[in-house]
């Protein structure tokens, strides 16, 4: 409705005292008024911090005081933010006028009163699914804000919502506007105003709970106080208890005394509010004889009455809310007759939901983080988590755990156990309480998501579905979903998540094994080895996963699912032993694959023997998840035995390190290599000092990134662990590229002093842009040298990255590196890796080995970027040979060398010349050094 700016002005001045008090988003009012330039800062921060303490009212009471003291351009943008925030409310003023209203007698009112006490005490409290008597729990503590949508999703999108998980999964459900149980009942955009909703949601995600919160919170003044006089809950549940005819008065006062009356309702029946919860409960008979009843006073059955209010015959201008699985929908549209409707769905918690449900469910903060940060390790169920129902069962066996004395960290051992607990929760709240039929629902169930996930589908047509179960609609772990197609309404089922079909496929093959399912499994272990055409198959992988969990379930004599069969974990126990590792076509993916199996069979024993049969761990380039960290501390934390461990490129962060740190440091492992990213300050210190002190570690490679906010640049650490004499040897070198490259030397087949058959200088060759000094290497005694600050020596290394010969801003590096060396008392032997020998380098050579006379020295020029000997100018040499050596020390220089005997090549450009040779020279006094000659070789250099 279009309003003028005095209108808006007179509006505002009119309602003060009535916005005061029903105003409920006080702070999204500000945000708009405060985004407008409309309100100070400072009031701003007076109005939160009123909201955050006290009570909405009294926040209110504040802007009101900063609308009303900033003229009329303020109060016509707090007319506009209230439009768009509190539609409903300015709805209900603008329609309310006193002398059309009917009142309420005076004991009809106290009647009222009454009715709200009981309706705040009745649902103040809940009753979980354990609930035993006296064990409720306090309604606030359980209920936080869901993700409602308004809209009827397609095919795409919720197929999509089935099998993301983690980031993606917020992603496509961040795609719809969400709106709130405050907004059900607003005026849409042509200012039509439901007369029913129904609010939609799978089995176990919150329905009941929202329902009985809106009559609390309805009854509690804190919502609905402007559109609804009087609210009334209706159980469907309860309804199919009511046998004999009643009265609508009658059955709304059943065990409440007489707190309802005929003129409670029909004088408050255009602002009346009636919910009805759990619609697909309730049974209702094909055949109807009983006409509805016209007013509330006339008996009928409970069906009668039910119908009565959707078509309009009884309380005609009441409002209603229904809430009911998708399952119910098609009954719905035929029974409701009333108009105009609306359209939601609860999709499950919100995004930041799933948090503040455990901060709820753990009464102090150190039980939550613990708790929180269980599910956090666990992409799937952290994903499955968004489903209330998953949320509570997760807390509850934390919670159970904790109270035991259990360390709670170890609670939650697999996704397999939680989707175990959470499909006996369901069979019992269904009633599947009998053994035969559960087995049965669970078998059928099986089936279904077998023949899915080998036709990769998510969504069955109701004629596949019918063929394994009989009444779909009424199954409890199956989503109905009506799509539409071209002129008419397709239905469908699927799984709440994918993750479910996958278990119930796993489920399938551990009850059907001892029959028909034992040689489907040996063909679905026979498709996850190397040489299969692994693309193909790899979206099965979580069902063998699942099956490793299932096989470390206890048996249940009183449940659906008996234990898996002893033939069936003997046969995964032999497949992942002798599964072939050390196959060419073995994949990266593949390690993590076979980790997460051994995670989920929970066998510490067993997770030994069979890491201890491998031999050997690879994980490369793989984007590990935080999931994927916890199941490699837990395979690692059984301590096998192993040859090599390799992590390389997976978004190792020096924060997961140290998460891995206590694991690795008992791990009898030869050879170590790590790539580690986003280190801080102290960290190479606390990983070599741990790392240095392991028996029987020989090698460990420590490549590090981003040590300084050089993007992209790392330097690598190699540490070879020598038994005899107890030392240890560092190595500090600048990254190679990560793709594998071939140099071929040319061969000189005529006399090298020929200058028309030298080789000319490749101007495209690089042979200035190896940094100036390429690497650093050490030799230490162990002990409590490892436990120095290395980040002196890799912050200028790091810099040197792109710092070549000539390079203004070389000197400071240089001598930073120069000056670490000198610094270390035990140093045993030192090797400096450069690109080119000059007479700078000479000189920079000559404190380290006055400082240093007793350790053996070695000066290595290699081409970082061709992988092959630098070249050594005669500047360099003659200035190394008039250095002082101490006696019986030598230093040995290798790289290459000009042979000719005169027109010696004097530019490192020169060095892809034929005439520069490979040699060693060993320079001992100040006599010309001995010269051997090394091999030309081809160098194969790869990312490791």
């Amino acid at each position: 409705m279009e309003t003028s700016p005095m209108e808006e002005e007179e509006f505002v001045d009119a309602h003060r005292a009535e916005l005061i008090q029903r105003v409920t988003m006080v702070m999204a009012v500000a945000d708009e008024l405060l985004s407008q330039g409309m309100l100070h800062r400072e009031r701003y921060a007076e109005v939160l911090a009123l909201s955050t303490r006290n009570t909405t009212m009294q926040a209110m009471r504040q802007l009101d005081g900063v609308v009303h003291s900033g003229g009329p351009a303020v109060k016509r943008a707090f007319y506009t933010a209230l439009h768009k925030h509190e539609p409903c409310l300015l709805q209900s003023l603008r329609e309310e006028v006193p002398s059309k209203r009917q009142k309420l007698s005076g004991s009809t009112c106290s009647l009222l009163s009454g009715y709200k006490d009981w309706v705040k005490s009745e649902f103040e409290n809940v009753q979980e699914y354990n609930y035993r008597f006296g064990e409720e729990v306090p309604l606030s503590e359980r209920y936080v804000e869901l993700l409602i949508v308004q809209e009827h999703r397609e095919r795409p999108e919720r197929e999509e919502a089935i099998w993301a998980t983690g980031e993606r999964f917020q992603q496509v459900r961040s795609k719809r506007v969400p709106t709130s149980v405050e907004k059900l009942f607003c005026p849409d955009q042509r200012s039509s105003t439901p007369r029913v909703v129904l609010l939609q949601g799978d089995s176990g995600h919150g329905k009941s709970f929202t329902a009985q919160k809106i009559v609390h919170d309805w009854a509690s003044g804190t919502l609905y106080a402007d559109l609804f006089d009087l609210v009334l809950l209706l159980r469907c549940k309860e309804l199919n208890q009511v046998t004999e005819m009643k009265s609508f008065v009658e059955l709304l006062n059943m065990g409440k005394g007489q707190l309802l009356t005929q003129e409670m309702l029909e004088t408050a029946s255009h602002k009346l509010l009636i919910v009805i919860e759990g619609f697909d409960e309730l049974r209702l008979s094909e055949e109807n004889t009983c006409s509805s009843p016209s007013d509330v006073v006339t008996r009928a059955p409970v069906q009668a009455i039910i119908l009565g209010l959707f078509k309009g015959h009884l309380l005609s201008d009441s409002s209603l809310l229904i809430t009911a699985r998708p399952s119910a929908h098609d009954r719905l549209l035929k029974l409701v007759k009333r108009r105009p409707q609306r359209f939601a769905e609860i999709l499950g918690f919100a995004q930041d939901s799933v948090e503040k449900y455990f901060r709820k469910f753990f009464s102090d903060e150190q039980s939550f983080e613990r708790a929180f940060q269980c599910v956090q390790k666990n992409e799937v169920l952290l994903t499955s988590c968004f489903i209330p129902i998953i949320c509570w069962t997760v807390c509850t066996i934390l919670q159970e755990k904790s109270d035991e004395g259990d360390d709670i960290m170890r609670s939650l051992e697999t996704t397999s156990s939680i989707y175990l607990e959470f499909l006996s929760t369901m069979l019992e709240h269904h009633h599947y309480g009998d053994t035969q039929e559960g087995t049965s629902l669970v078998r059928s169930l099986g089936q279904l998501a077998e023949s899915g996930m080998l036709g990769k589908k998510i969504l069955f047509d109701k004629q596949s579905v019918s063929r394994v179960e009989r009444d779909p609609a009424s199954n409890p772990f199956l989503c109905k979903i009506l799509l539409k197609k071209r002129t008419s309404v397709e239905t469908f089922f699927s799984f709440m998540h994918l993750s479910f079909q996958e278990f119930f496929t796993a489920v399938h093959y551990a009850l059907d094994y001892e029959t028909e399912a034992q040689e489907k499994v040996k063909d679905l272990l026979l498709k996850m080895e190397p040489g299969n055409p692994l693309h193909k198959h790899i979206y099965l992988w979580p069902v063998v996963q699942f099956l490793f969990g299932i096989a470390n379930t206890a048996p249940d004599t009183d449940g659906p699912i008996v234990a898996m069969p002893p033939d069936l974990v003997e046969e995964l126990k032999s497949w992942i032993t002798r599964y072939p590792v050390k196959q060419p076509a073995m994949l990266e993916h593949t390690w993590l694959f076979l980790l997460h199996c051994l995670c989920e069979l929970h066998d510490e024993a067993f997770v030994r023997s069979a890491i201890e049969a491998w031999g050997e761990i690879h994980l490369s380039f793989l984007p590990l998840k935080r999931s994927d960290w916890w199941v490699l501390r837990y395979c690692l934390q059984s301590r096998p035995s192993i040859r090599k461990l390799l992590i390389s490129h997976c978004h190792l962060t020096g924060h997961r390190l140290k998460l891995l740190l206590p694991v690795l440091a008992d791990l009898p492992c030869q050879e170590l290599r790590l790539n580690v990213k986003s280190l801080v300050d102290g960290d190479i210190g606390d990983i070599v000092s741990t790392l240095g002190k392991k028996t029987g570690l020989r090698s460990l490679t420590l490549d590090v990134d981003e040590i300084t906010n050089r993007d992209g640049k790392n330097v690598c650490l190699d540490l070879n662990f020598m038994k005899t004499p107890k030392a240890f040897r560092f190595h500090v070198r600048h990254r190679l590229p990560t793709e594998p490259v071939e140099f071929t030397r040319p061969t000189a087949l005529t006399d090298p002093e020929d200058p028309a058959l030298t080789d000319p200088a490749d101007p495209a060759d690089p042979a200035l842009t190896d940094p100036v000094l390429t690497g650093v290497y050490m030799v230490l005694p162990l002990g409590g040298h490892l436990a120095r600050d290395w980040t002196a020596l890799l912050h200028p290394m790091l810099l040197l990255t792109d710092l070549t010969h000539g390079s203004p801003g070389v000197d400071e590096p240089l001598s930073a590196v120069i000056g670490f060396l000198c610094s270390v008392p035990a140093l045993q032997e030192a090797e400096l890796q450069l690109s080119c020998l000059t007479r700078d380098w000479a000189a920079r050579i000559r404190p380290l080995m006055e400082a240093c006379p007793h350790i053996k020295f070695v000066v290595r020029v290699d081409r970082l970027q061709r992988y092959s000997h630098g070249l050594l100018l005669e500047e360099g040499i003659r200035a190394l040979q008039e250095l002082h050596k101490p006696p019986g020390r030598s230093l040995t220089v290798t790289g290459r060398r000009c042979n000719k005997h005169t027109g010696r090549c004097t530019d490192p450009k020169d060095l892809e010349r034929v005439c520069n040779r490979p040699v060693r020279l060993v320079f001992k006094d100040q006599s010309p050094p001995e010269q051997i000659s090394l091999q030309a070789s081809i160098f194969y250099v790869n990312s490791k």
